[in-house]
C-alpha cells in the first residue's frame, strides 16, 4: 500500500499514481511504465491513453508513445478505433494514429457492435466504422449522452424520453 490512487488491472498493467504522477505497474507490483504522466487510463485493446502537458496520446504495454501526444481528449481503444479530439472537433483514429472518420463533431462514442454515437449540432445519431451515418443524428436532450452503445443489439436513447433503437434505427418505446 503505497500508491495514492490505483486503477484495475486490465491486459495484465495497472495504472497507479503516485506523488501527483501516473505510470503502470504489473501484478508483482513492478513499475513497468515510468510514473511520469497527468493522467492515464486502462489498456484497451494493447494501447492505453496517457496525459502529459495537457495533450493525450497512447502508449503500448512497454511505455513506447506510439501515437503522438497532441489531442485535447482521447478515448481507449474499442473495436480498432479510437474517439480523440483535436482543434475542438472529434473523430476517429486508428492504432497507427491515422484519422480514419473525419474530425467534424462535437462529442463522440466509442464503437459498440460496429456503431458508436456521434453529436453534430445538438443532435445525436450513430455512425458505422467507415464514417457513414446509419442511424440519424435527430436525438437530443439536456444531458451529455442521449445515446448509449449497442449492446445485444440494442441502445437506449434519449428522444423526449428514454427508449431504445436496434442497429437500423428501428424504435422501441412502448
Amino acid at each position: 500500500f503505497k500508491y495514492d490512487s490505483a486503477g484495475s488491472f486490465s491486459e495484465g498493467l495497472a495504472a497507479v499514481l503516485l506523488y501527483e504522477k501516473w505510470g503502470y505497474i504489473d501484478k508483482t507490483g513492478k513499475e513497468v511504465v515510468p510514473l511520469i504522466y497527468d493522467s492515464a487510463g486502462s489498456f484497451s485493446e494493447g494501447l492505453a491513453r496517457v496525459k502529459l502537458n495537457s495533450k493525450w496520446g497512447y502508449i503500448d504495454k512497454t511505455g513506447k508513445e506510439v501515437i503522438p501526444l497532441k489531442y485535447e481528449w482521447a478515448h481507449p481503444f474499442f473495436e480498432e478505433l479510437a474517439a480523440v479530439q483535436l482543434n475542438g472537433k472529434c473523430g476517429y483514429i486508428d492504432k497507427n494514429g491515422f484519422e480514419v472518420i473525419p474530425f467534424k463533431y462535437d462529442s463522440t462514442y466509442k464503437f459498440s457492435e460496429g456503431l458508436a454515437g456521434v453529436q453534430l449540432n445538438g443532435k445525436w445519431g450513430y455512425i458505422d466504422k467507415t464514417g457513414k451515418e446509419v442511424i440519424p443524428l435527430k436525438y437530443n436532450g439536456d444531458m451529455d449522452f442521449v445515446v448509449n452503445r449497442f449492446s445485444e443489439g440494442f441502445a437506449a436513447v434519449h428522444y423526449g424520453l428514454w427508449g431504445y433503437i436496434d442497429k437500423n434505427g428501428t424504435e422501441f418505446f412502448e
